[in-house]
């Protein structure tokens, strides 16, 4: 995701961040904020993953 946010903000500006909303800090082109939102985003999406196909989760289903 920060590969597609950072061609979306960078390279084709079809969205920009607010600086006045930001600490500053960037790295790679992008806010320290986006770039933690993406980073916990996805993992919450894995860890949701991992325990939806736990075994324990796939028995109850059945």
């Amino acid at each position: 995701m920060w590969l597609a946010d950072f061609w979306a903000i960078t390279r084709e500006g079809i969205w920009w961040i607010s600086k006045a909303h930001t600490l500053g800090v960037k790295a790679w082109g992008l806010p320290l904020e986006e770039m933690t939102f993406f980073l916990f985003t996805n993992l919450a999406v894995v860890q949701g993953l991992l325990l939806a196909w736990h075994p324990e989760a796939l028995k109850r289903l059945r």
